[in-house]
């Protein structure tokens, strides 16, 4: 009987130890959170207009190094704030910026926040834009006078040159035609004989039709379509080391690349006849033409 008690007081005053024990720990732990409690703040960006959500705002907490950036939802978080008064200030390019003082980060609750921006206008200075052409100016680097630039644009655009570059040459000064009937010119006086015709780099014998049928140098209209020409050159003296064979003038023809990402087709009819272009990628989605 005396064994009994003895066992039972013992089981007794363990369990109060353990009690003791569990007491202790629970409490320290207790007192460690209350020491160093933290919460996050969280919430969504919107245009105070539209209501639409506002992505990439900045959500900066002053004075610490904490910080978030709305994402593709508006939303943003912020976690592990210490607890405390909190100044918040929220921007983003083309709002003004908000500040949110004294905000009351409490242990026992996540901050969530739904903040308005007010869209900000920007008034700027005119800008005037201003293209950087000069077509008296050829695009051999070695030329330096007598040259120019002439475009498929041009030779559209001039009066009678029928997408024809000896007719449209025509036009410039110091040049005149040698008749209706044919595309020869006269450049300073000199025959148009002399004229030296190249493509690509590469000397060509005149690309005219019916070539001097009428007159020498001159033929009834060019073989190159304006479907096909890029950018070229137009020389009427003081000629580059390059163009050794030139007496008169120069044509430095060259050609444009086909479109590549796309097929298309042009058909052109009047009085001279009939032409057909077609363009467009060697194979579906690449870069050749």
């Amino acid at each position: 009987m005396n064994s009994t008690k003895k066992d039972s007081k013992t089981i007794y005053q363990f369990n109060i130890l353990l009690l003791t024990v569990f007491l202790l720990f629970f409490s320290k732990n207790e007192t460690v959170a209350q020491y160093n409690p933290r919460q996050t703040i969280r919430g969504v960006i919107k245009d105070e207009l539209t209501k639409q959500v506002v992505p990439g705002a900045s959500i900066i907490v002053l004075g610490t190094s904490s910080f978030s950036i709305s994402n593709e939802s508006g939303l943003f978080i912020i976690e592990n704030i210490p607890v405390g008064r909190y100044s918040i200030c929220i921007s983003i390019l083309g709002y003004y910026p908000v500040v949110i003082n004294e905000l009351l980060v409490s242990s026992g609750k996540e901050i969530v926040l739904e903040i308005e921006l007010q869209e900000r206008p920007f008034k700027l200075e005119e800008a005037i834009i201003k293209p950087k052409i000069s077509k008296d100016k050829s695009q051999n680097e070695m030329s330096a006078v007598s040259s120019r630039t002439f475009s498929v644009e041009e030779a559209n655009r001039f009066a009678g040159t029928i997408n024809d570059p000896g007719r449209m040459a025509s036009n410039y000064a110091g040049v005149v035609a040698a008749g209706i009937s044919n595309n020869a010119i006269i450049i300073r006086g000199n025959a148009p004989k002399g004229i030296l015709w190249r493509l690509e780099g590469l000397e060509i014998p005149m690309p005219n039709h019916f070539s001097e049928s009428n007159v020498a140098g001159g033929g009834g209209l060019t073989i190159f379509s304006g479907q096909i020409m890029s950018n070229s050159d137009f020389y009427t003296g003081a000629f580059p080391a390059e163009y050794s064979n030139a007496l008169s003038g120069i044509f430095d023809i060259k050609f444009r690349n086909g479109n590549n990402a796309q097929k298309e087709m042009a058909v052109q009819v009047g009085i001279q006849g009939v032409e057909l272009s077609a363009e467009g990628p060697f194979k579906n989605y690449s870069l050749s033409s």
